[in-house]
């Protein structure tokens, strides 16, 4: 469990690293502050990826699956993200990119990185390893993802 946490930590730092490194402080001239896109997108990840994961986890508890492809949990965590980016960025800000490729690519990232945490816990996609174990190995699992969860917070 060691390895995979300090794997999915490595590749958020990564993630953030690279978004960060597109950043510049200068102004494009349309009136926007690029700095606040700057502080403002990597934050909205953060919160993104531990309210995704939040989400995720209470599926497999309340419901003892996989949430379905409209959850208002995770299309909540992700319209906040987007909300984000679409409150703090202008087209430009961050890497040259318009608001509408950010917002994409940071909810994908958002995503990608929760549900791969989740899928890894909870046994893939279909969460195969929930619902073949006991309920005392189903609180350790949700304890588990709970942890990898927090790494983000």
């Amino acid at each position: 469990m060691r390895n995979a946490q300090r794997r999915l930590a490595l590749a958020t730092i990564s993630i953030l690293a690279l978004t960060m490194v597109g950043c510049s402080d200068d102004d494009s001239g349309n009136g926007s502050d690029p700095g606040l896109c700057a502080r403002s997108a990597p934050e909205a990840l953060r919160e993104c990826i531990v309210d995704y994961s939040a989400a995720v986890r209470a599926c497999y508890v309340d419901t003892d699956s996989p949430c379905p492809e409209n959850d208002a949990g995770t299309s909540d965590a992700l319209a906040s993200l987007q909300n984000a980016v679409f409150t703090d960025c202008d087209d430009g800000d961050f890497a040259n990119l318009s608001t509408d490729a950010l917002a994409g690519r940071l909810s994908n990232a958002c995503a990608s990185e929760a549900s791969s945490a989740a899928w890894r816990t909870y046994g893939g996609v279909q969460g195969a390893v929930w619902p073949n174990v006991t309920d005392t190995d189903q609180d350790c699992l949700a304890d588990a993802h709970a942890a990898v969860s927090r790494m983000f917070d």
